[in-house]
């Protein structure tokens, strides 16, 4: 295959303006499909279908549908996007590694996306001091799964909508959207969190929050009223349908829930943060039929202003 850089189209010579311009038009939006199955080197043009490394300067983007699996680890050509197993019963693996840089850019004809998923099954793992960026991100279908680990960079200047399986490994990694960060009613989210430190994610406009999102407090037993700033966004909507831990359970009457904090210290304005709550407990005695409401925690006073039962 010919590729022909859109730029340098010459000009000088207008008689071969028609064919040239009817070749780069051939070319737009192409996807350059990964090969092997790999995992093998992103920057090894033999593993793409055209001999060479999708690059959005020839109106390529890359494509990995083939049930392959590529890694990156060092700072190839950017494509005009990314799509990992977008397709029915297939799948596509992409695995950045430490010291590996990966950008999508939005270049005509192309959009700048990372696509993870869809209608296949998409998997992203991006390991510590390994960054991917794009202009906008999303993930959906069974399986698919994007897995930030350590000191892992993945962030958009656009739009994220994520409708599956999202890991943070370790309180240092960064997720951000330069606009709107989305978790769909499908989507699971796997943070950790040691003592006070929790993964901080960023939306520039704000953040919309729905499905499950799963706690890791590595086997410690936080206290009432402990809160953890999961977000910091221009505004924090919506909730969790599900909060559950990894492991363990809550205490009686605790309960994990998301608040909508302004904060003049936050970088956009409003942190959404992950707090344990401690509730009053209402005890029923079965046989006399005598009711009292019990503070269970030993440590939390909850304040009580008065109570009904009807």
């Amino acid at each position: 295959m010919c590729r022909l850089h859109k730029r340098l189209i010459p000009i000088a010579v207008m008689g071969l303006l028609p064919l040239m311009a009817n070749r780069a038009a051939a070319q737009l939006g192409s996807a350059i499909d990964w090969s092997v199955a790999g995992p093998a080197d992103w920057s090894t043009g033999a593993n793409w279908s055209e001999g060479n490394v999708p690059d959005a300067t020839f109106d390529e983007y890359a494509r990995i549908s083939n049930n392959g699996s590529a890694f990156v680890q060092n700072t190839p050509p950017q494509p005009g996007a990314i799509v990992l197993g977008d397709a029915a019963s297939t799948s596509g693996t992409l695995e950045i590694r430490t010291g590996g840089t990966l950008t999508a850019v939005a270049d005509l004809p192309n959009n700048g996306a990372l696509v993870v998923g869809q209608n296949g099954t998409g998997t992203l793992t991006v390991q510590t001091g390994g960054s991917l960026s794009a202009a906008s991100i999303s993930s959906a279908g069974a399986g698919s799964s994007i897995t930030l680990n350590g000191i892992a960079q993945l962030t958009t200047t656009g739009t994220a909508n994520l409708n599956a399986l999202t890991t943070i490994n370790g309180q240092s990694a960064n997720l951000s959207a330069g606009q709107a960060l989305a978790f769909g009613g499908s989507s699971r989210l796997q943070v950790d969190i040691a003592g006070a430190n929790a993964p901080l994610m960023k939306a520039g406009t704000g953040v919309s929050l729905g499905g499950v999102l799963e706690v890791d407090f590595g086997g410690a037993t936080p206290a009432p009223g402990s809160s953890w700033n999961l977000f910091d966004a221009g505004a924090v909507v919506g909730q969790f349908s599900k909060i559950s831990l990894s492991s363990g359970s809550l205490g009686t009457g605790q309960r994990l829930r998301v608040v909508a904090t302004p904060d003049g210290g936050s970088m956009n304005g409003v942190y959404g943060k992950l707090q344990l709550d401690q509730l009053l407990v209402l005890e029923v005695n079965r046989d006399s039929g005598a009711m009292k409401i019990l503070n269970p925690s030993a440590s939390t006073s909850i304040p009580i202003d008065g109570y009904s039962i009807t």
